[in-house]
């Protein structure tokens, strides 16, 4: 199954679902808020395990590993930090001290550290987690794409199967867009050809 990606950075619940989500053993990267608390993945023997909030945890210097160095959509190169955390807490999982997740954060220049991500994915693939992560300045870019040249927000219905039809067809049309490319001349360049088959009638409706 593909990695669940969600951005909760602004929303204080992000613990409910990391936690439903490690349970299930689900591969995962979960923006969470700046205080999102987390604990060192070896806690010091014979001690309490140190409790921090993601960002404390990653300014405190325990995230010392570099994971990525990669080009964002604006053309900068944006840093990513890594740590191993567990949660505070989470005792339920068949793990001693709970499930080992990964803390990622990004490290902007001259702005500090700017989100923090818990991801599922071990260690051998912090690449690939962290380039999930960056994955929201693309979402927010395709959003607005939506807007403005898909109507997107331009259902006026009230019935939830047709805004979720409406949806749907802008979706579609701005992934056909994307994977069709345009011409010179601003018109969309078919990838594949057209199904030749009458299409599905529920999709008519």
């Amino acid at each position: 199954a593909a990695p669940v990606v969600v951005e909760m950075s602004d929303d204080p619940s992000a613990a409910l679902l990391v936690r439903e989500l490690a349970r299930r053993r689900r591969d995962f990267a979960v923006a969470v808020p700046p205080d999102f608390a987390v604990m060192p993945a070896e806690p010091a023997h014979g001690g309490t395990p140190h409790v921090q909030g993601a960002r404390d945890f990653i300014s405190s210097g325990r995230a010392s590993d570099l994971v990525l160095d990669a080009p964002s959509r604006a053309g900068r190169s944006t840093r990513i930090m890594s740590a191993p955390v567990r949660l505070p807490g989470d005792l339920g999982t068949g793990e001693p001290g709970g499930t080992r997740l990964r803390l990622l954060a990004e490290l902007r220049p001259g702005a500090g550290i700017g989100r923090t991500w818990i991801t599922a994915l071990p260690r051998h693939q912090a690449g690939p987690a962290a380039s999930l992560v960056l994955l929201g300045e693309n979402t927010a870019h395709a959003i607005s794409e939506m807007k403005e040249g898909f109507g997107l927000l331009d259902f006026e219905g009230r019935s939830f199967p047709g805004w979720h039809h409406h949806k749907t067809l802008v979706s579609a049309a701005y992934a056909y867009r994307r994977l069709a490319g345009a011409s010179s001349a601003g018109g969309v360049r078919p990838a594949l050809p057209w199904p030749r088959t009458a299409p599905d009638e529920r999709l008519r409706n």
